[in-house]
């Protein structure tokens, strides 16, 4: 086996390691198969877009097409080697770079089961509270500045995010980017979404659904409970209505 061959060996193990820190949510299966709609596609590419995991992520289950396809079933023809031709059994001191190479990998992924609850910690239990104009702490004012404030119960350790979907009576769940784009880590754990008159302008009256998670582990925005039963994510559900008379 060549060097080239160990390095396809490495890249494959990291790109499961990948996979299982994603914790799969649908949507990169999807995105494998190619299923994704835009609006999906497009949220599922702002949010890999902001970690060093996501973007590793994205790269790891993103179609690959059908040249590269083509390229590798040529490569594996041209390896193919028949019986009768084959080479008398390497010796054994030529055999030692590809053992050691492999016994680095084998160490390599054992460090990284004993470190990943280092590494990702368990995402602590969130309290809500939020309050806007004239309707503070029973719902988002459209049209109103607004504040969410995400409390953890316990001292957070590791990267948590903040992600917003509308939902309506009449209409499926849409991902709305505001919750993101004004979200601040405040010191001492707590997450808060500072929202000006302008950013509520774009909600519609219905529910907006607050998910907090580590990055990469939301789940899809169709999604009804408040607590993932694996402990990656939390959701809340917070009123919008319109601003009193």
């Amino acid at each position: 086996m060549s060097d080239r061959w160990l390095e396809e060996l490495v890249r494959v193990a990291n790109e499961d390691s990948a996979r299982e820190r994603q914790q799969l949510d649908e949507r990169w299966d999807r995105l494998a198969a190619g299923t994704l709609d835009a609006d999906e596609l497009a949220a599922l590419r702002a949010e890999a877009e902001g970690t060093a995991e996501g973007r590793a992520a994205w790269e790891a289950f993103r179609p690959l097409g059908t040249d590269f396809e083509a390229q590798v079933v040529a490569r594996l023809q041209a390896d193919t080697v028949p019986a009768a031709t084959l080479a008398p059994v390497v010796p054994l001191r030529s055999r030692v770079p590809l053992f050691a190479g492999i016994g680095l990998l084998a160490a390599g992924l054992t460090a990284f089961a004993l470190l990943r609850p280092f590494l990702n910690p368990p995402l602590p239990d969130y309290t809500i509270s939020y309050n806007s104009g004239d309707r503070s702490g029973k719902a988002i004012s459209i049209g109103q500045p607004a504040t969410l404030s995400l409390q953890p119960k316990k001292t957070r350790r590791g990267q948590v995010k903040v992600q917003c979907w509308q939902l309506s009576p009449d209409a499926v769940p849409k991902y709305w980017s505001g919750c993101e784009t004004h979200l601040e880590s405040l010191p001492d754990g707590t997450l808060r979404v500072d929202l000006p008159a302008v950013a509520t302008e774009e909600l519609a009256t219905g529910t907006l659904r607050v998910f907090v998670a580590r990055p990469g582990r939301f789940p899809a925005g169709t999604e009804t409970r408040d607590i993932d039963p694996e402990g990656r994510w939390q959701a809340f559900s917070v009123p919008i209505q319109a601003p009193l008379p």
